[in-house]
């Protein structure tokens, strides 16, 4: 194998690992951002009916039987 071939493998190794990485990170990354998603959606509902029952003077299920 001639030194430009090692090389050539080498590279592809390299890069090969480094994206792997990146996918990984990216996938880590999206996970995260799901989960906070959620959290915020389901923080954002009970504010919703909090605000409701405030202004309402009314419970939730009052207001949606």
């Amino acid at each position: 194998m001639t030194k430009l071939d090692e090389l050539n493998v080498f590279l592809s190794e390299r890069l090969s690992a480094a994206v792997n990485e990146i996918l990984d990170t990216v996938s880590r990354m999206m996970q995260e951002y799901e989960e906070e998603t959620a959290r915020v959606r389901k923080e954002n509902d009970y504010l919703k009916e909090m605000l409701k029952v405030n202004v309402t003077g009314c419970s939730f299920t009052e207001i949606n039987p």
